[in-house]
């Protein structure tokens, strides 16, 4: 209830922010899919690799939009979706070659069953 509570207080705010909300501009791919990509190219459970993954989505997503109406001659489709498809390119190759993003999590030290259960007979 109270994370409900925050976001919607959180969207009251971002209302505010931007002078309006319509229906058309919360679609599924930049509220949910987006962001996902951008931890799966981070690093899953790794603070720093989301970081780098968040700068990396949006510099790459930024040149792809600044660069996307100049290629227009060049490729048999219409531009709009090139920064869709790109980076699903991107992170299709980051799935294959680097699965586990480009920061790896880091081990974790763990007691074993036979130290726990003497810690506990102690």
């Amino acid at each position: 209830m109270i994370a409900a509570a925050i976001a919607a207080i959180g969207g009251a705010l971002y209302a505010f922010y931007v002078g309006g909300t319509i229906a058309i501009a919360y679609d599924r791919t930049s509220w949910t899919f987006w962001p996902f990509m951008m931890i799966l190219i981070g690093g899953l459970a790794n603070n720093k690799g989301v970081l780098v993954g968040t700068l990396l989505f949006v510099t790459l997503r930024k040149f792809i939009i600044f660069f996307k109406d100049s290629l227009q001659p060049y490729v048999p489709f219409d531009v709009v979706w090139l920064d869709f498809l790109l980076l699903g390119v991107i992170l299709i190759a980051v799935l294959l070659y680097r699965p586990q993003g480009i920061f790896t999590e880091k081990p974790t030290k763990t007691i074993s069953k036979e130290g726990f259960t003497d810690k506990q007979k102690s």
